[in-house]
């Protein structure tokens, strides 16, 4: 399975981070590099491929444990120290985001999961937001790494899902505003980006015949070249064209919403969110 977006940026710029830390923490090196911190990372590696200076990702279908090394502790430190932005997020109680309800919509808050729920009334609708404001530096100029872990419930007809970076339309198929990220239109599971004007989208699954499917939904962004997307840790495409750009909505961490084009009630359960954006 290939390496998680995000764990691989980590991995590659742990040893960058390791050999300036001793520096530019402290002035004259009184924070110096642990002497055990190794300078090279085989990303992807194992101990048993015989280096030792692997970094094992965590096999995010089977929970195999991953190993951290003294490099990716040093990356989590400067994820902390850094201007840019992150939003982990695996505790949704209480309710913990903006959250919006119409018709016979609910959102239930658990500590494992979030659940958007429209009830049974046609045009129903459940969406929740988490948004960030200035002084942080937020922009679709900086790149950007999403990863949501969902559950689908009955939505594969008659609904319209999304789960995002930046802004959506939740009564609708389509959004010209500018986002990253997922949507589920009638049980067909899209990449879709937008940058204020136009959408681009690309077919990742179909999930018609799948009433309660579970999905790993990971996205990297590149400005100005990409956003490529994952399920389930499968490189499944690229879009390249109406990225956004300038830092409207950027702000806009992660949105997503469950609405209903037929009296039925479809659901969407969101377990895990994370969001970290590298400074512009």
């Amino acid at each position: 399975m290939p390496l998680d977006p995000i764990s691989y940026s980590l991995a590659k710029k742990a040893k960058k981070i390791a050999e300036s830390h001793a520096t530019r923490h402290q002035p004259g090196g009184a924070d110096p590099l642990p002497t055990a911190v190794p300078t090279d990372i085989t990303v992807g590696a194992t101990a048993s491929e015989g280096t030792s200076t692997s970094f094992a990702r965590a096999d995010h279908v089977h929970g195999t444990p991953s190993t951290w090394p003294a490099d990716i502790l040093l990356v989590l430190k400067d994820m902390t120290l850094t201007d840019g932005i992150f939003w982990f997020n695996n505790n949704w109680a209480p309710d913990s985001l903006s959250s919006y309800v119409g018709g016979s919509g609910v959102v239930t808050w658990a500590y494992s999961y979030v659940r958007l729920n429209t009830g049974t009334t046609s045009s129903s609708y459940a969406h929740i937001r988490k948004v960030v404001a200035y002084p942080l530096k937020y922009s679709w100029e900086a790149k950007r790494y999403f990863r949501a872990v969902v559950q689908f419930y009955w939505a594969n007809t008659n609904a319209y899902l999304w789960i995002v970076s930046g802004y959506l339309d939740y009564n609708a198929s389509g959004a010209i505003y500018q986002h990253i990220g997922f949507k589920m239109i009638n049980g067909l599971l899209y990449g879709t980006v937008a940058d204020g004007s136009a959408e681009s989208t690309l077919l990742l699954e179909d999930l018609s015949a799948n009433s309660r499917a579970y999905r790993f939904l990971t996205y990297e962004y590149t400005p100005g070249v990409e956003a490529r997307f994952y399920v389930d840790g499968v490189d499944k495409g690229a879009i390249t064209t109406n990225l956004p750009s300038g830092s409207a909505y950027a702000n806009y961490l992660f949105q997503a919403s469950v609405y209903n084009t037929a009296a039925e009630a479809k659901l969407l359960y969101i377990y895990e969110a994370r969001v970290f954006q590298e400074p512009p």
